[in-house]
């Protein structure tokens, strides 16, 4: 009676144990949804995206427009203070 029960029971637990093709045949597929999420999804965060990153990035920026902008009144109001170039001379109709 105890031999029927072992014997009947080993069926069940092999079905419960996939096969170690299936298991390759798993793990292949579950490696290529990983794959496919990470091209996908967008990337984690990275330390420079924080707020604290984001507001230093843009105060950089700001000061290297204003930067550009004295530059730029500073050429425009050298050149006001430059005498005023004569024009060529006509050619002389003879």
């Amino acid at each position: 009676m105890q031999q029927q029960n072992a014997t009947q029971n080993r069926p069940a637990d092999a079905r419960r144990q996939p096969a170690p093709e299936q298991l390759h045949i798993d793990q292949r597929q579950q490696q290529q949804q990983l794959h496919y999420r990470q091209a996908v999804e967008p990337g984690t965060a990275q330390p420079s995206d924080d707020e604290a990153g984001r507001r230093a990035k843009a105060q950089m920026e700001l000061n290297k427009a204003q930067e550009q902008s004295q530059q730029q009144l500073r050429r425009f109001e050298s050149e006001l203070r430059q005498p005023p170039r004569s024009p060529e001379s006509p050619p002389k109709l003879d």
